[in-house]
């Protein structure tokens, strides 16, 4: 499949209002750098589980906290 912009546009748009999401989510620096990131990638990077986002972000947290209790 070849890129569309067209096509783009519309997947951003059902991304957003789907997701519920502020329309400026398009326009964030992080959302644009982890657009960049994954494009750098070999191959499609695969898709984590809310588990694993969930999990990823409980182990931060942890680590941050145990960081400044230090």
């Amino acid at each position: 499949m070849s890129f569309d912009k067209d096509i783009w546009e519309q997947k951003l748009l059902q991304f957003v209002t789907t997701s519920k999401l502020p329309f400026r989510i398009v326009e964030h620096r992080d959302f644009h750098e982890l657009i960049r990131f994954a494009r750098s990638a070999k191959e499609t990077p695969q898709f984590p589980s809310a588990k694993t986002i969930r999990r990823r972000l409980r182990s931060t947290v942890l680590e941050t906290e145990g960081r400044l209790l230090e």
